[in-house]
């Protein structure tokens, strides 16, 4: 691998290159598969990983067709799943446009996927055409790779500039104002404080949570504040995909 044989600082300074050039490779090798599934990019400091899983079953639950879910708790096509072992997120070369082509083939309407400011600073996404990206919330944190916070957000907004159909966005993140202003047709908000979804009445127990939504009652047996803005996260992508809302998407 070039990487191996070409000293690291050097290929700190070509990697954006070298892997975006294996991302297109990728998308051409595989057909471009993403222009035939409704990608869904989540983003943030934490809660990507929830939200991805969340946010998959409950798209399956509502009668759509198979969900891929791709992120560090592992893959998912349809029912078929498997752990990530590849030390990533975001895996690299062809990977991603490959699990992309599986999930086409196998009659997936969605594909759900972590998107990391590494991932994006490697020029990783490039090749995918997202039609939903939503932002989780932000904390200065993981950025040593990036030099500065101000590099760190900007990564992550690479995201929202890419995705011109549906932003969603955590209201209750103090940083929530530096992705709010790229162009999208349609923008919700949600929060367990604020937001267009939000969590009234709700009610932390020691062994989860419940609130209400739209007249709904969820519970779920996440704990903590954290977990409930998870599944706000998770029902905003539903709602932006026209499910109506109901109790049985968060299991007790």
């Amino acid at each position: 691998m070039i990487k191996n044989i070409i000293p690291k600082r050097i290929f700190n300074l070509i990697a954006p290159t070298y892997h975006g050039a294996w991302a297109y490779l990728g998308a051409i090798l595989y057909g471009f598969p993403s222009h035939n599934l409704k990608v869904i990019g989540v983003t943030g400091t934490k809660g990507k990983s929830s939200i991805v899983y969340l946010a998959g079953k409950i798209l399956e639950e509502a009668g759509h067709k198979k969900v891929a879910t791709l992120g560090s708790m592992g893959f998912r096509i349809g029912e078929r799943e498997w752990p990530n072992v590849l030390k990533m997120t975001m895996p690299g070369r062809f990977e991603i446009h490959k699990y992309m082509a599986q999930a086409k083939k196998a009659g997936c309407e969605f594909f759900i996927m972590e998107v990391t400011s590494e991932g994006i600073k490697q020029n990783r996404h490039l090749g995918i055409n997202f039609d939903c990206a939503l932002f989780s919330g932000l904390h200065k944190e993981h950025i040593e790779s990036h030099g500065s916070f101000e590099n760190y957000y900007r990564a992550k907004q690479e995201l929202f500039k890419v995705t011109s159909n549906i932003h969603i966005l955590n209201a209750d993140d103090p940083h929530v104002g530096l992705f709010g202003d790229f162009m999208a047709k349609r923008k919700i908000t949600y929060g367990v404080e604020r937001g267009d979804i939000r969590a009234e009445k709700l009610e932390l127990r020691a062994d989860g949570a419940s609130f209400e939504c739209y007249g709904t009652r969820f519970n779920t047996h996440l704990t903590g504040k954290f977990n409930v803005s998870n599944c706000l996260g998770a029902l905003a992508i539903a709602a932006m995909y026209n499910v109506i809302l109901c109790a049985k998407f968060i299991k007790p």
